[in-house]
């Protein structure tokens, strides 16, 4: 699967990289698996980093990736940040975090994982 995970407990926060191309299929199955996963503390914060991703969302999949985006903040109470410094779909990731509903205020797009680390830390 393109999706990875990791759990950086020292920061308490879950770290999500994805590469290549990601279908939207594939984001709902990892996420359910995420959300899911009681091993997990609620008090995390969560990175997800869509630098290495090479296709971009289309029309039909923003809203449904933004709904994905307010799941993982029901379910977690740290930050979100989203890891997207591609031309072109930066701007997709701001989407992506307005569409995230009543929680977007703890999303922020970042260019590097260090300020997207400072910022679910903060």
């Amino acid at each position: 699967m393109p999706i990875t995970r990791s759990y950086d407990a020292a920061r308490s926060v879950v770290r999500v990289v994805a590469h290549g191309a990601v279908s939207l299929d594939e984001r709902v199955r990892f996420f359910a698996q995420l959300l899911t996963d009681s091993a997990l503390p609620t008090h995390s914060g969560v990175l997800v980093d869509v630098s290495g991703v090479t296709n971009g969302l289309t029309a039909d999949t923003l809203a449904a990736v933004g709904m994905l985006a307010g799941r993982v903040l029901a379910r977690f109470s740290g930050r979100l940040a989203i890891v997207n410094a591609t031309a072109g779909h930066v701007t997709t990731s701001h989407l992506v975090a307005l569409l995230a509903g009543e929680h977007c205020e703890r999303v922020r797009v970042c260019c590097s994982e260090t300020s997207a680390l400072a910022w679910v830390e903060a």
